[in-house]
């Protein structure tokens, strides 16, 4: 039987395709603001936020859309609303960390869920990895629901007490520094916990410090990619 890729889950492909949007941010924000002013800035993002809204209303009608996104547009378009009316450059501040914090809902409410976030993503780059990640999927996605939640209190906290410069800097940038620290930890992590080892150079240095051999779940490691690469017909390694 053919081996088919799964498709990306609707709640993991809206998360994937905020992060450019939430990264680019803080510097639109900036220069829009510099050139035209908070109320033009704020009406345009009213704007432009109503008009998803309403694609996004219509799409959650006709299919399994996740309320959550409708719930973090909602709060977007009511800061918008605010910097608009008051006008004020704070309330637009707000939204990185606002997204933060609908990251860190959204990944710990998949805990609740058959498969957890981080278990969705997993599959969706090893499609035929087995059940037994599940544990360690959901320890990584309650840490990346922390860690969102501890960005999220940064950025808020910066926007109301801090300079504009420093949240310009951590939320255009420090942010997704942290970020990928966080990751090249949890991967370390990750390849300790399974010793689950491919060709990339960090294997080679994890694998002589953590053989697969001296523990149940390296050994299990080896038997999994044994039988994979029969099933699929690979060459067995020397």
């Amino acid at each position: 039987m053919a081996l088919r890729r799964p498709s990306l889950p609707p709640m993991t492909t809206w998360v994937m395709l905020l992060i450019p949007f939430a990264v680019a941010y803080p510097w639109i924000v900036d220069y829009a603001i510099a050139r035209y002013g908070v109320r033009a800035v704020a009406l345009t993002a009213l704007l432009m936020g109503g008009v998803n809204l309403l694609s996004s209303w219509r799409r959650a009608r006709r299919s399994d859309h996740p309320k959550l996104v409708l719930a973090a547009e909602l709060c977007a378009i009511s800061l918008a609303a605010c910097a608009a009316a008051l006008p004020a450059r704070w309330p637009l501040m707000l939204v990185p960390g606002v997204i933060q914090l609908f990251l860190a809902v959204i990944f710990w409410q998949s805990l609740s869920l058959e498969r957890s976030m981080f278990e969705r993503v997993a599959r969706m780059i090893e499609p035929h990895a087995p059940d037994w990640i599940a544990g360690y999927c959901r320890r990584a996605t309650a840490c990346w629901s922390a860690f969102f939640l501890l960005n999220a209190a940064v950025v808020l906290g910066l926007a109301i007490f801090g300079s504009e410069e420093s949240w310009t800097r951590y939320a255009g940038g420090g942010l997704y520094l942290a970020a990928f620290a966080m990751h090249g930890v949890e991967t370390v992590v990750r390849k300790i916990w399974f010793r689950h080892y491919g060709a990339s150079p960090i294997d080679y240095i994890i694998r002589p410090l953590f053989p697969p051999e001296k523990t149940e779940r390296g050994r299990r490691s080896m038997a999994y990619i044994r039988d994979m690469r029969q099933r699929l017909g690979m060459e067995m390694p020397p």
